[in-house]
C-alpha cells in the first residue's frame, strides 16, 4: 500500500469540464503526482462523471481519491465508489463520526480494495475530538502545517499527537481557502516545501497548475525519492527557539531529513550546521543539501546563511549497515588493547542461543573499555545461518563504558553475533588537540598529525568518502593554524573521518553469540489437538483423512493456526490397550496410537486405517488451503511389533531371561510399547534412523513436530537430530511435551526445542499462576523458554476442570490465550468434556484407547468463545507478545488483573479475569496509568473485545464485577484521550 500520496485536488469539478481535466491526466502524471482527487462528497455522488473519471485516470497511470460525508450514507457511498473505480478516499469532517462507525466504513473499504486509503479531514478540531479519530482505522489525516509560521510548538504537537492516528497530509493550499497577502510564486513555493518536508502525503489544488509546474514537479521527485518524506516517523526540534532559524530532524525508518527554515521574513540568518551535526547522534554521519532547485553537495558548508523565508533540506545519511565477506571474523593484527565482557544477551556464557523470531531487531549490549586513554569506537557483527558475509551495524556508548547495538534480524536459522571494537585513534586525536587548544598550546605538529590521520583515511576510503576526505583536506591547507584546527576539530571532518576508520587493533568479544531466529509460529499460534481417528461418524471403526478434511472449515472459522495430529502410525498388536487403558483389548479396540509399530510398518508408515501416504498429502494440501499446517507427533518409543526389533533387535534391552523390557515408569508398566536403547554399542545408526524418520515427514511438508516425552532420551541426541533438521529447514519446529523438572525443562529448550510445555495445566490460584507467569516473562528463560499453554490434553484433565462447569472451561481458555501467545486445546474442549476416572487426573472413555464420536455442536460449547479469542488473538499484536506481560492490583483474591501493551503503545490489551467459576465476584482494580502512558489523573476509553462494551474511565481505581455464568473476563482495549504518543 502506498501511504505517501501526490495528489491534485481537481475540486471544484463541473460536468461540463470532465473532457478538459480528462485530457489534461497524463501531463498531471509526468508532473510526478499520483492521484487526482474530488474533495466535495456532492462530486463523489455523480457517479458517471466518477466512473469517467477513474477510467481514465486508471489509463494514465493515476489515483482516484473521492470524498465521503460523516454519515450514515457512508458505507454505501464507499461500495458504490468502489465499483465506479475509485481507489482512495477522504472522509471529510471525520471528527462527526464515532472511530468506531468509520472502523466498520475503512473495514469494507480495505477488505474490497487492501491496497485502498482512507484519509481523514478534521483541521481546525481540537485535541479531543482529533484524538477521538484513533482506532478508526485511517491511513492518512490531514495536518495544519499550511498556517504554521514555522517558530511556535503546536504543530510539532500535532504531528506528534496524530502518529498514532495515522499518517500525515499536508497541503501548502486547498480549494476554497483565501488568498494570502502577497501570494506570489516565492510564498507558494515556500508553502510547498513546508508540506512537502513536513508530511508524509501531500496534496495540491489544481489551481497550481501552470504557474507552479516547475516547483511542483521538483517537489514530487523529491518525495519520490526520499524515504524520510514518504515514511511517517518522529520529528524532534534540535534548536532551542532562540534563534530565527528552525531546525528540525525528521526521522523516518530508513532515512532522515533535517528542515532548516529561516522564519525571519526580511532579513538573512545564518545557521552552524557544523553545530546541529554535532546534535545528531551516529557517528559517520553524511549531509546532503537536497533543496529543490538547489544543486546536491556532498558537504554543505557551514556557517550558512539562509535568505528571508528560505527553506533547506539536509539528508542525514547515518553510517548504516555495511558487510564484511567470508565466514569467519578477521583476526586481530596487533595485541589486543580492548577488553569487551559483560555481553548480554547471553546464554550460559555463549553455550547456547538465545531466541528471537525473524523481523525482529536484536539489541546487545557489552562493556568495552581500553588501557590507556586513547578513545574506542565499537560494532556489532552478526552472520546468519547461508549468509556468505558478516552484517556490520555500529553501536554506540551508553554510559559507564557500556556500548549497546541494534540490528534487524532477517532470515530464520541458527546466527552467529559478536561485539567488536577498535582503537579510534582520529578521536583521541581530535580530544587530545581539543584540550590543548583550550589551554593556548601551539598546535602546529598536531596538526600535522590531524592532517597524517586523514591522508591515511583518504588513502584506503574510495567513492564519496575518498572525495569528502580529499576536498577536506584540500580546504585546511588554505586556512591559517588557528582556523586549520578549529576546521580539523569540526563535526563535519569527524564524521567523514568515522565512515572511514583504522581498524588495525579490531578485537571481538570471546566467545561470540549465538542466536536461534525463527518464523513467527514459533511464537504466536493456537494450535488445535486431535486424534484423526476420532473425526468421523461411526464408533466402529476409524476415521480416515478424509473425514479429518471436512472439519477443517470448522477448525479455521474457530481461529486455529495449527492442528495437531496425535501419531498417526500404524499400531501394534501385541500387548494391546483396551478401553480405558485396560491391559487386554477386545476385538476391533484401536489401542493406543503411541504404541507404534506392526507388520504394516513403523515411523515412516500410515496407519491403513486412517488412509494412505498419498491420501495424507492430500490432506496437508487442503490444510495448507485453509491456511494452517500440521503439527506431528514424534513418539521415540516402538510397539513390540515395530519392525526395528526384527531388522535391529540390538537396538533394545533384554531382561536377565532374555525377554524384552517394556517400558516403565514405576509403578506403572506400558506392556504395548517398549523403549530404544540409547545406550547401546550401535547408537549412530539408531541415531541415524530417528533423524530419517524426521527427515522424511518434513519431506512430506510437516514442518512442526510434537516431541513426546523428550525428558526421558538423552538431551545430546535432541541437540543433535534438531541442529541437523534445521540446518536443512530451518522453518522446521519442535515442541517439548516435557512435564518434568524445570531444569530438565530448561535445558531441552536451550538445546533447541522450539516450544515448551508447561505447569500452566496446574496453576490455578492467583498467586501461583501471578509469581509462574512472572518467573517465565521477566526471569532468564524469557531469552529461550517458549510455553505453549495447554489447559487439557489427552492424558490431562486436571481437578479444576472436573468440577468447574462451563465457566471454568471459559475461565482456563482465556487464561491460556491472553498470558501466553502460544496455546493448545485439546478436540473436546470447545465441548467442555469432563468426564473423568474417578479419584484421577484423566478422561474416563479416552480415546486413547477407542473410537469415539463426537457431536462437535452439542449444547454447551464454547466455540463461539474460542472463535472470540482467536480473532482477537489475530487482531491485537500485544496478545501475540510473551514478555510484555504485567500484573496489577485487583482486590479480590480470586481476580487476576493483567496488562499486555506493546512497547510503542500503540495496542494496549488489559484483562480482569475471575478464577471462581461458580460465583460472581466484585473487585476493585487498578490500572497501571504510567504504563498506559498516562498521568494519575488521566482519562481513557475501553473496548471490551468480548461484549463490545465501550466505556470510559478517569484515573486509576475503578470497581468490575465478573459473572462466570455470563461472561467471567474483561478483555479491554484501552485508547488514551487527549494523549500524544
Amino acid at each position: 500500500m502506498q501511504t505517501a500520496p501526490r495528489i491534485l485536488a481537481l475540486s471544484p469539478l463541473h460536468p461540463e469540464d470532465l473532457p478538459d481535466w480528462i485530457e489534461r491526466l497524463p501531463s498531471i502524471a509526468a508532473l510526478g503526482f499520483t492521484t487526482v482527487a474530488l474533495l466535495a462528497p456532492a462530486e463523489t455522488q455523480d457517479r458517471p462523471m466518477l466512473a469517467r473519471l477513474s477510467a481514465a485516470a486508471r489509463e494514465a497511470g493515476l489515483r482516484v481519491m473521492a470524498a465521503v460525508a460523516a454519515d450514515a450514507s457512508a458505507i454505501v457511498v464507499v461500495r458504490q465508489a468502489l465499483d465506479d473505480g475509485v481507489d482512495d478516499f477522504l472522509a471529510v469532517t471525520a471528527h462527526r463520526r464515532a472511530a468506531t462507525e468509520w472502523r466498520t466504513v475503512t473495514d469494507a473499504a480495505h477488505a474490497a480494495a487492501p491496497g485502498c486509503l482512507f484519509a481523514a479531514e478534521a483541521l481546525g478540531r481540537d485535541a479531543q475530538d482529533f484524538s477521538s479519530l484513533r482506532g478508526a482505522g485511517f491511513d492518512l489525516l490531514l495536518n495544519s502545517v499550511r498556517w504554521w509560521d514555522g517558530r511556535t510548538g503546536w504543530f510539532l504537537e500535532q504531528q506528534a499527537a496524530s502518529r498514532p492516528i495515522a499518517a500525515s497530509l499536508g497541503f501548502p493550499d486547498l480549494p476554497g481557502l483565501p488568498a494570502e497577502p502577497g501570494d506570489d510564486a516565492p510564498a507558494r513555493r515556500r508553502r510547498l516545501v513546508m508540506a512537502a518536508a513536513l508530511s508524509t502525503g501531500i496534496i495540491v489544488p489544481a489551481s497550481w497548475l501552470g504557474r507552479d509546474d516547475a516547483a511542483l514537479a521538483e517537489i514530487n521527485r523529491l518525495k519520490a525519492l526520499l524515504p524520510s518524506l514518504n515514511e511517517e516517523g518522529r520529528m524532534m526540534r534540535l534548536d532551542t527557539g532562540g534563534s530565527s532559524v528552525t531546525a528540525i530532524l525528521r526521522e523516518a525508518p530508513t532515512d532522515t531529513l533535517l528542515v532548516l527554515i529561516n522564519t525571519d521574513p526580511a532579513l538573512p540568518q545564518p545557521v552552524d550546521l557544523d553545530a546541529l551535526l554535532g546534535l545528531i547522534e551516529d557517528d559517520g554521519i553524511d549531509a546532503r543539501d537536497v533543496t529543490p532547485g538547489a544543486p546536491t553537495r556532498l558537504f554543505p558548508a557551514s556557517p550558512r546563511l539562509l535568505e528571508p523565508g528560505e527553506i533547506r533540506l539536509v539528508r542525514i545519511i547515518r553510517e548504516r549497515e555495511h558487510l564484511f565477506a567470508g565466514a569467519d571474523l578477521p583476526k586481530p593484527a596487533v595485541p589486543a588493547h580492548i577488553i569487551i565482557e559483560r555481553v548480554t544477551p547471553e546464554l550460559d556464557g555463549g553455550r547456547f542461543p538465545v531466541k528471537r523470531i525473524a523481523g525482529e531487531v536484536l539489541e546487545v549490549q557489552a562493556d568495552i573499555f581500553r588501557d590507556g586513554h586513547d578513545k574506542i569506537r565499537a560494532a556489532l557483527w552478526l552472520r546468519s545461518q547461508g549468509a556468505d558475509a558478516w552484517r556490520i551495524v555500529p553501536m554506540h556508548h551508553i554510559d559507564n563504558d557500556r556500548w549497546g547495538g541494534r540490528i534487524a534480524l532477517d532470515r530464520i536459522g541458527e546466527a552467529r553475533f559478536a561485539v567488536a571494537a577498535w582503537t579510534d585513534h582520529f578521536a583521541s586525536w581530535r580530544d587530545e588537540v581539543t584540550k590543548k587548544r583550550a589551554a593556548g598550546r601551539p598546535l602546529g605538529l598536531e596538526l600535522i598529525e590531524g592532517r597524517a590521520l586523514v591522508e591515511a583515511a583518504a588513502a584506503r576510503a574510495e567513492g564519496d568518502d575518498e572525495t569528502r576526505l580529499r576536498t577536506l583536506l584540500d580546504e585546511a591547507a588554505t586556512l591559517q593554524e588557528d582556523d586549520q584546527a578549529a576546521f580539523m576539530l569540526s563535526n563535519r571532518v569527524a564524521h567523514a573521518m568515522a565512515r572511514v576508520p583504522d581498524q588495525g587493533d579490531l578485537s571481538f568479544q570471546d566467545p561470540i553469540g549465538q542466536v536461534m531466529i525463527d518464523r513467527e509460529g514459533a511464537r504466536t499460534a493456537a494450535w488445535y489437538e486431535m486424534f484423526p481417528r476420532s473425526q468421523g461418524t461411526d464408533p466402529t471403526r476409524a476415521a480416515s483423512f478424509a473425514d479429518c478434511a471436512a472439519r477443517l472449515p470448522e477448525i479455521k472459522a474457530m481461529g486455529f493456526d495449527v492442528v495437531y495430529f496425535v501419531p498417526i502410525h500404524p499400531i501394534g498388536t501385541i500387548n494391546r490397550k483396551g478401553r480405558n487403558n485396560s491391559t487386554t483389548a477386545k476385538p476391533g479396540e484401536p489401542g493406543s496410537p503411541y504404541a507404534t509399530g506392526s507388520a504394516a510398518g513403523g515411523h515412516d508408515a500410515i496407519d491403513p486405517d486412517l488412509g494412505t501416504l498419498e491420501e495424507f498429502r492430500e490432506f496437508l494440501r487442503a490444510l495448507h488451503g485453509h491456511g494452517m499446517e500440521l503439527a506431528m507427533d514424534f513418539a521415540v518409543q516402538c510397539a513390540p511389533d515395530h519392525p526395528w526389533l526384527t531388522e535391529h533387535p540390538n537396538w533394545f534391552k533384554r531382561r536377565p531371561d532374555g525377554t524384552i523390557k517394556y517400558a516403565e515408569n514405576p509403578p506403572k508398566r506400558y506392556e504395548d510399547i517398549v523403549n530404544v536403547d540409547f545406550d547401546q554399542p550401535d547408537w549412530q545408526s539408531l541415531w541415524a534412523a530417528l533423524r530419517d524418520v524426521v527427515r522424511f515427514w518434513v519431506d512430506q511438508g510437516v514442518k512442526i513436530f510434537r516431541v513426546d516425552n523428550p525428558h526421558t532420551k538423552p538431551v545430546a541426541f535432541w541437540q543433535w537430530l534438531i541442529a541437523d533438521i534445521r540446518a536443512r529447514n530451518p522453518e522446521v519446529l519442535f515442541l517439548a511435551e516435557a512435564f518434568t523438572r524445570p531444569k530438565m525443562m530448561r535445558r531441552l529448550a536451550k538445546i533447541g526445542f522450539s516450544q515448551s510445555y508447561s505447569y500452566f495445566t496446574w496453576r490455578n490460584d492467583k498467586r501461583e499462576i501471578a509469581d509462574y507467569l512472572t518467573e517465565l516473562t521477566q526471569g532468564e528463560s524469557v531469552e529461550y523458554y517458549r510455553p505453549n499453554f495447554f489447559p487439557t490434553t489427552p492424558d490431562i484433565l486436571p481437578w479444576y476442570l472436573q468440577s468447574s462447569g462451563r465457566p471454568g472451561f471459559i475461565i482456563r481458555l482465556v487464561l491460556a490465550a491472553t498470558l501466553s501467545p502460544l496455546y493448545g486445546l485439546y478436540n473436546g474442549y470447545e465441548l467442555c468434556e469432563a468426564e473423568a476416572v474417578p479419584g484421577k487426573e484423566e478422561f474416563l472413555n479416552s480415546e486413547k484407547y477407542q473410537y469415539k464420536v463426537w457431536d462437535w455442536d452439542r449444547p454447551g460449547n464454547i466455540k463461539p468463545e474460542i472463535t472470540a479469542i482467536n480473532r482477537l488473538r489475530r487482531d491485537s499484536p500485544a496478545l501475540r507478545l510473551f514478555d510484555n506481560l504485567r500484573f496489577h492490583e485487583a482486590s479480590h483474591g480470586d481476580v487476576l488483573f493483567y496488562s499486555k501493551i506493546t512497547p510503542d503503545r500503540s495496542d494496549r490489551v488489559l484483562i480482569a479475569v475471575t478464577l471462581d467459576p461458580r460465583h460472581v465476584v466484585r473487585s476493585e482494580i487498578v490500572f497501571p496509568l504510567d504504563l498506559m502512558g498516562l498521568p494519575p489523573d488521566g482519562s481513557f476509553e475501553t473496548e471490551d473485545l468480548f461484549t463490545g462494551e465501550a466505556r470510559w474511565w478517569t484515573g486509576a481505581r475503578h470497581v468490575v464485577l465478573l459473572d462466570p455464568e455470563t461472561y467471567p473476563a474483561m478483555i479491554l482495549r484501552v485508547r488514551p484521550v487527549g494523549v500524544a504518543l
